[in-house]
């Protein structure tokens, strides 16, 4: 038998520590650059802009984001808000783009935060909802 796990129509699937260790470099780079230390970024305009890049027109789109994370990266330190198991798991925003609908997952004891991302991908590519 097999599983079916619902997608949205649009997903976008995060490595939550890749994220936060290239936002926390672009802060470091820029900030001497404009000689001040930059603000945290803002996650939902950070969000839109990715579904942007995505190609995702505005509309009432569903907009699944799915933040694969493991304990010792359980907070995106470079962006408000940050704590992905208390302030962004299971959270939703509305904005021109649609409904963004957040969710954070780690792995077991037994897999590695990559091995979780690379079949979260596989299962994407597989599903006959997502795009």
């Amino acid at each position: 038998m097999e599983k079916k796990i619902p997608f949205a129509s649009d997903v976008i699937l995060i490595d939550a520590a890749f994220l936060d260790r290239v936002g926390k470099d672009m802060a470091a780079h820029f900030a001497p650059l404009v000689g001040r230390e930059l603000p945290k970024a803002d996650l939902a305009v950070l969000l839109e802009c990715l579904a942007l890049d995505a190609g995702i027109e505005p509309g009432k789109n569903e907009i699944q984001v799915i933040f694969v994370y493991d304990a010792e990266h359980s907070r995106m330190n470079f962006c408000l808000p940050s704590d992905l198991e208390k302030e962004i798991h299971g959270m939703a925003f509305q904005s021109r783009l649609g409904e963004f609908a957040l969710y954070a997952f780690q792995p077991s004891d037994m897999a590695r935060r990559e091995d979780l991302f690379t079949e979260s991908l596989q299962l994407l590519t597989e599903s006959k909802d997502a795009r």
